[in-house]
């Protein structure tokens, strides 16, 4: 018996909680995640991912799906 994962890329509540998650865990190239930005301007949303030297950043229509896309890119 299996529990379904949670709807990360449609449930704020659910994608909110990666967000977290990802608060002081470590990208690919070992930067530590230091601040999580939601941005939203007229045309889409952005989740930008801060480390000490950069960000990741993930765009997309909703802030369920920017969250998930900066993980990806950020974890991957």
């Amino acid at each position: 018996h299996w529990d379904p994962l949670p709807a990360y890329s449609t449930d704020i509540a659910a994608a909110w909680e990666v967000a977290d998650k990802l608060l002081g865990l470590y990208d690919r190239y070992g930067n530590k995640i230091e601040k999580v930005t939601i941005i939203k301007t007229e045309y889409n949303v952005s989740c930008e991912l801060m480390i000490e030297n950069g960000m990741w950043a993930g765009e997309a229509g909703t802030a369920q799906k920017a969250i998930c896309m900066a993980a990806l890119k950020a974890i991957e």
